[in-house]
């Protein structure tokens, strides 16, 4: 397998599309959010770059996770979800042609790094575990993050770290596997009701899981 980053932004004359759509356009076995987006619909909130093609140029400071894969040589692993803390996101880029920035969840020692709060909310995540497996969390539960984070880590996922994607009824999750795609998408309302998959929103950026050509 290996992870692609698609972008409505790589052309001029492309729309946000539902996760689903992505997918199944781009023969993805597993689709999710790459992260939150501005209000023009296209750019990514943090920074983002693909090989040639910016997303983002601009670092948000407050956004201490980034995700790093396509390798520019033999010498690095095939990715990475580092703590921007201990790693400098120039470091990643010049190691790796794709680097997403996202909020932090869980740090690299295993803390819960989300402020307690009051809002509530169903949650895409991404983490990585100590075996070095990347995770794709949904939760369509409707909790505080801090809350959730706090399950992950009692689960026996033996998580090493974690970033947040998106929250709402914007965080979604597809999987096709073995004939047959389940679609997750987060609660619409504070009591949990479904998600209409007629009105699934368009999403600019998406991370995805392709298999290798042969595979």
């Amino acid at each position: 397998f290996r992870l692609e980053l698609l972008a409505s932004s790589r052309e001029p004359g492309d729309a946000p599309e539902p996760v689903r759509r992505w997918a199944e356009q781009s023969g993805l076995v597993v689709a999710t959010n790459a992260g939150m987006y501005h209000p023009d619909f296209r750019r990514h909130v943090g920074f983002m770059v693909d090989d040639a093609h910016v997303n983002n140029p601009i670092p948000v400071k407050s956004y201490k996770s980034a995700l790093a894969f396509n390798p520019r040589s033999g010498g690095v692993p095939p990715f990475v979800l580092a703590d921007l803390d201990e790693t400098d996101l120039g470091a990643l880029t010049r190691d790796y042609r794709t680097v997403i920035q996202n909020l932090r969840m869980i740090a690299s020692d295993g803390r819960n790094v989300w402020a307690p709060g009051e809002t509530r909310t169903s949650v895409a995540a991404l983490g990585v575990d100590r075996a070095g497996r990347l995770l794709f969390i949904h939760s369509r539960m409707v909790a505080s993050v801090h809350a959730l984070v706090a399950c992950l880590l009692r689960l026996p996922l033996d998580i090493d770290r974690a970033q947040y994607l998106e929250g709402g009824s914007e965080a979604v999750l597809v999987v096709s596997a073995g004939g047959t795609t389940l679609e997750l998408a987060g609660s619409v309302a504070a009591e949990g009701t479904d998600a209409d998959p007629y009105l699934a929103w368009p999403i600019p950026n998406v991370l995805g899981v392709a298999r290798r050509s042969g595979g």
